[in-house]
């Protein structure tokens, strides 16, 4: 299974996933995260894993085609939901998964501030048309 981890920060979940694919790549807007995850990558000596740098004002910017795509809190920061996820549907493969893990209104709990904070899980959902998630 080809898995990408979209908005992979320093690679918690994407390391965690890793032994269990045969090639995961790890996406951020960060070069400084994903410099932490070289770092870890090297030092762990995994061949299956690989980073990619994102575009943050192209949301097709993401290279390949993927069994799974997964997200975990990284899409309340994208103020432009509907053209990411037609291009992660576009990208995933045709019996593929995307899978995102996010906030949905918290009134602020979980950032001191909500800047930067513009999509919550409900958008997202009904951007991609779905009627609920599912857990």
């Amino acid at each position: 299974m080809d898995v990408l981890d979209f908005g992979c920060g320093t690679g918690l979940l994407t390391l965690r996933l890793q032994p269990f694919v045969r090639s995961i790549t790890g996406a951020d807007t960060s070069q400084g995260m994903l410099d932490v995850l070289n770092a870890k990558i090297t030092r762990q000596k995994l061949s299956n894993v690989r980073t990619q740098i994102l575009d943050p004002r192209e949301s097709a910017s993401v290279r390949g085609s993927y069994d799974l795509i997964v997200s975990s809190m990284t899409f309340h920061h994208i103020p432009e939901i509907e053209p990411l996820l037609e291009h992660l549907f576009a990208i995933t493969s045709f019996s593929g998964h995307l899978c995102v893990a996010d906030l949905d209104c918290d009134g602020g709990r979980f950032h001191d501030s909500t800047e930067g904070c513009t999509t919550s899980v409900s958008t997202a959902r009904r951007c991609a048309g779905l009627s609920q998630s599912r857990i």
